[in-house]
């Protein structure tokens, strides 16, 4: 007859129908208002907004918006220190060029440093393809797995003993030429750029520790080892004119023999 029923009719029985529910407890009610916890990395969806509010100021709620993350392609890889977020992004209305390796490190909740095949955060400018990513893992927080990358604990005698001998490999290659260091290198199927300092360090630790193989995940892109982290990663490589990106991160790699002239 489309008349309402009165708020008693609506309101939920004990058991037995014995009249209104009593109303929550205190404790029910605290536990039914709790927020969630944080999100992979301390990621949620307003703690990315703050991160780029400042880019949302410019281009208004649509900035958030106007981009697609594949969720299958989500992966985050944790360092201890930091996680490693890595996806694919395009735009919403399929009309652009989609983006693979789009990647983001978080820490604490922070936004550490990122990169976009755009290149549009090449200048520390804020991409909305990070954006899209990290909104997308703050929402599937639940049903994202994570990685464990801790490098091992360092054994401080064998720590010592390692940095003393390249200590003393850097000081005898210190003597040859950069054309020279660039044929050690090259000879050994490692990175021949950069100054002078960079290709003295990296034969000295190729020849302490051992060559660095190429990546064993996409098999095509150079491994390199961050001595502060402990950690070895590979960036991704190029095949032909396109760039294939790549996510690798562990804490060890098999090393090899280093090859001397």
């Amino acid at each position: 007859n489309g008349s309402s029923a009165p708020p008693s009719a609506m309101a939920p029985k004990r058991k037995g129908g014995a009249g209104p529910a009593a109303p929550p407890t205190k404790r029910a009610r605290t536990a039914a208002t709790a927020k969630p916890p944080p999100g992979v990395g301390g990621l949620r969806p307003e703690v990315v907004e703050k991160m780029f509010s400042d880019r949302v100021l410019e281009g208004g709620r649509e900035w958030f918006t106007n981009r697609w993350v594949d969720l299958g392609s989500l992966r985050a890889t944790d360092t201890g220190e930091e996680v490693h977020f890595m996806g694919k992004c395009g735009p919403a209305d399929g009309s652009g060029e989609v983006h693979e390796g789009v990647k983001a490190a978080v820490r604490n909740g922070t936004l550490k440093h990122h990169h976009c095949p755009c290149f549009a955060g090449k200048w520390g400018n804020k991409c909305r393809h990070v954006c899209a990513l990290l909104l997308a893992v703050a929402h599937s927080a639940g049903d994202l797995p994570i990685v464990r990358c801790h490098p091992k604990p360092k054994d401080a005698a064998e720590e010592k003993r390692r940095k003393k001998a390249v200590a003393e490999q850097v000081k005898q290659l210190r003597g040859l030429t950069i054309p020279e260091l660039k044929a050690l290198l090259h000879l050994n199927k490692q990175v021949v750029t950069g100054r002078k300092d960079d290709l003295v360090r990296r034969a000295a630790e190729g020849a302490v520790l051992g060559a660095l193989p190429k990546c064993p995940e996409c098999f095509g892109g150079n491994v390199r080892f961050d001595p502060t982290s402990g950690l070895y990663s590979c960036k991704g490589h190029f095949d032909d004119d396109q760039f294939v990106p790549c996510g690798f991160l562990s804490p060890e790699v098999e090393r090899v023999p280093w090859v001397h002239p």
